[in-house]
């Protein structure tokens, strides 16, 4: 494709054009990364980009997205100490590049909040989940969609400290941020439905845990099909697929007007 092409005259021209280079490897990487069996591939790549990055010297910015993206790379395919650290490097560039208030570096403490939570660093993932809310409610907009981000994040070590009323309070704003952000029918916001069903049945509330679930339950299959490695998104998608068969095996409906 038009990428590939873009590769190949990069290449041929050599240093003159690194920049334009790396930042085709990166998108190149993206395009790979949401493809099943891709993600190895997306990751070389990724790491081909970061290295360009990291001689240049106008790459630091990049560089920082570059190693984000690693890093959720890694986390997806459940290769958490790699993760880590590149999320810790990302971090730290976003704080000497924007300082410690500033809206990437509140993104670079969710998204290492999300791999400690993997980690099950419950302690250090409390922390850095909090930073990326407290700094994105300081510097964003009420209804920004990145504060969702952090605040899903936060969600998810409540869970796993099994504070649920702390993790539905979390997840129901973030909710409403990307329902406002992205619209009802979004990936992101019919996944985030799905969170708040699973906290819906772990309180007995049936009727909307069959709701919430049934809304998204097609998005996390997606996922699942997509990174077979990642063992919590396996796990994920066989309890849900359990939940929804027992409810429907005791009567729970969909209310009317809901598809």
């Amino acid at each position: 494709g038009p990428l590939r092409e873009l590769l190949s005259l990069c290449e041929k021209q050599g240093a003159s054009v690194a920049q334009t280079h790396a930042s085709a490897l990166a998108n190149l990487s993206l395009v790979l990364g949401s493809q099943p069996g891709r993600r190895d591939e997306s990751i070389r790549l990724q790491e081909q980009s970061n290295e360009m990055n990291r001689k240049l010297p106008d790459g630091q910015v990049n560089l920082a997205t570059g190693l984000s993206n690693l890093a959720d790379s890694h986390l997806f395919m459940n290769q958490l100490a790699e993760a880590e650290k590149a999320a810790r490097e990302s971090l730290a560039l976003r704080t000497a590049l924007f300082g410690t208030n500033s809206p990437p570096t509140a993104f670079a403490w969710a998204r290492l909040g999300s791999i400690l939570v993997a980690r099950t660093n419950l302690g250090e993932a409390l922390d850095a989940a909090t930073r990326g809310v407290g700094i994105h409610r300081a510097t964003l907009p009420k209804e920004h969609r990145e504060l969702q981000f952090s605040l899903r994040t936060l969600g998810r070590v409540f869970v796993e400290l099994k504070q649920f009323d702390a993790a539905e309070k979390a997840f129901r704003e973030a909710l409403e941020i990307s329902k406002n952000a992205y619209g009802p029918e979004n990936a992101a916001t019919r996944t985030l439905a799905v969170t708040l069903g699973e906290l819906a049945l772990q309180r007995g509330a049936t009727n909307e845990a069959f709701q919430l679930i049934s809304a998204g339950i097609d998005f996390v299959r997606k996922d699942a099909a997509m990174y077979p490695e990642n063992p919590f998104l396996q796990q994920r998608v066989a309890k849900l697929n359990l939940a929804l068969e027992t409810m429907k095996a005791a009567g729970v409906t969909l209310p009317k007007g809901i598809d």
